[in-house]
């Protein structure tokens, strides 16, 4: 009797389980578009108090790349640049597939050139799926720039060492 009231239980709850709608391994290209805007979030000091951190007017340009995420892996399939003020410009990226997810990574650099970024890649993405409609909302895609870290160096010229206190001559460094 009572393996008859497991065996229906099961019964009765297995309806509910089913396994989530796989996207289609060829989604086709669709009329959906996204349009999304950066928002810099400046990085912070560090140390000394004369240390500026990087701010949104420390960027010379911004480039957003677009990937799509399909059998486990990650493909470019566009990349735009801003210059100029980077919050008060937004970028469209067009031709989406349906069913489909994607991710958009910003890289903030100060200079020409996109060998130093000063934006953290692990905390500027923003992921999103486009389901089989045209409407995509999306809050704005985060820039995290990074901490700057204090350098300096100085000297001692005209120090005065007085009776009672330690000096010292020669040079110090600190890592």
């Amino acid at each position: 009797m009572k393996k008859l009231i497991a065996t229906l239980g099961l019964l009765m709850l297995l309806p509910a389980c089913h396994a989530a709608p796989a996207a289609p391994a060829g989604s086709p290209a669709g009329n959906a578009s996204v349009t999304v805007r950066p928002q810099v979030i400046a990085g912070e000091r560090t140390t000394q108090a004369v240390v500026s951190p990087y701010t949104a007017a420390s960027i010379h340009h911004l480039t957003l790349k677009l990937y799509k995420f399909q059998g486990g892996t990650e493909t470019e399939k566009a990349s735009k640049d801003i210059v100029g003020p980077i919050d008060s410009q937004s970028v469209t990226f067009g031709n989406l597939s349906y069913d489909s997810y994607y991710r958009i990574r910003a890289y903030a650099y100060a200079t020409d050139g996109t060998s130093a970024p000063i934006s953290v890649d692990a905390e500027s993405m923003l992921d999103f799926d486009v389901a089989d409609n045209n409407a995509i909302t999306l809050p704005p895609v985060p820039v995290q720039l990074k901490n700057v870290m204090f350098s300096g160096t100085g000297n001692a010229t005209g120090l005065e060492v007085l009776p009672g206190y330690l000096g010292h001559s020669g040079s110090e460094t600190i890592d």
